[in-house]
């Protein structure tokens, strides 16, 4: 189900996951940077002198994971041997399972293996990056309000230029603002022409009021991806296009740009950040997963059990 990473210094982060992965494919039994390394010569036909800078490079990352994602063992591997064996803690615990999550989801195919134990990963990824974006904007004063804009419902599989339902799109669009406070309703600037699949772009929105519940707050719009090849579509989602183009009135302050990947970005955060606006990589996520409703967490584990099974051959 997942090949074997290529032998290159870009490729860090899959190497890592690689090694997270055969420890959940061992039942959490240790690996070491060694057997990992061994593995790739092997299938590279590369020797050690080779082999050895990269998975050092990847094992320093499985460090830094660790402290990235926070505390209470959100990170639910361990490393041990000077941080050259890593092993996983905890199979079923709920940052685990998290965890897990968000590495089946991004080195699995998902577009034709994204369906586990009842589920759509990728819909589970909106509602979980939805509680993750509200986490982040609360306090302790006001908490942060998320919602599944999910434009994805109308065009998963579609291509762009093809026509989606604009009766939908439009009640979805009417519940944003009605929630948000903002924009007044839908309205479509350049009617009569039709909707299509990359007018929305739009998955997730959290935004920040206060107790007066006037417009004039804190707004962030987000797109959320699966597996590992999203870097196209880094710049789709532009709030004041969205709203220049489907909203009666623009909000007082513009909304932010938040981007979400399964993914741990390694070599080139700098770069992918700059064009993603507020970017949430997997650490990132885990480190506001403090708070996920027990219901969207059930459907998680559900679908991670079946996975796993999967993946395991069991």
């Amino acid at each position: 189900m997942i090949a074997i990473p290529s032998l290159h210094s870009s490729a860090i982060g899959e190497i890592a996951d690689f090694a997270e992965l055969e420890c959940v494919r061992s039942q959490g039994n240790p690996v070491s940077a060694t057997s990992i390394g061994r593995v790739l010569a092997q299938d590279s036909a590369r020797d050690d002198d080779d082999v050895r800078p990269v998975i050092s490079d990847a094992f320093s990352d499985l460090v830094a994971r660790a402290k990235d994602c926070g505390s209470e063992g959100r990170y639910p591997f361990r490393l041990s041997s000077h941080d050259n064996v890593l092993a996983l803690g905890s199979l079923n615990g709920k940052y685990s399972i998290l965890y897990q999550y968000l590495l089946f989801a991004t080195r699995f195919n998902m577009n034709s293996n994204r369906n586990h134990g009842g589920e759509d990963g990728t819909r589970l990824f909106e509602a979980f990056c939805a509680e993750v974006a509200r986490n982040y904007f609360s306090d302790v004063n006001y908490n942060g309000e998320s919602l599944v804009f999910g434009t994805g419902r109308f065009s998963k599989s579609l291509e762009d230029s093809q026509h989606i339902n604009k009766r939908g799109f439009r009640t979805s669009v009417d519940e944003l603002c009605h929630r948000v406070g903002e924009g007044g309703r839908f309205f479509h600037h350049t009617a009569p022409s039709p909707v299509t699949a990359k007018d929305g772009r739009l998955d997730v929105v959290v935004w920040k009021g206060f107790k007066d519940g006037r417009s004039n707050q804190f707004i962030g719009m987000g797109q959320c991806k699966t597996g590992s090849n999203w870097r196209n579509s880094i710049d789709a989602l532009q709030p004041d296009n969205f709203f220049s183009k489907w909203v009666l009135s623009r909000p007082a302050i513009l909304p932010i740009r938040m981007f979400f990947v399964t993914e741990r970005i390694v070599v080139d955060w700098h770069d992918v950040a700059r064009d993603t606006g507020l970017l949430f990589d997997r650490c990132r996520i885990m480190q506001y997963a403090n708070r996920i409703s027990s219901d969207l967490f059930e459907r998680i584990k559900a679908w991670v059990l079946a996975a796993r099974t999967r993946f395991r051959g069991d």
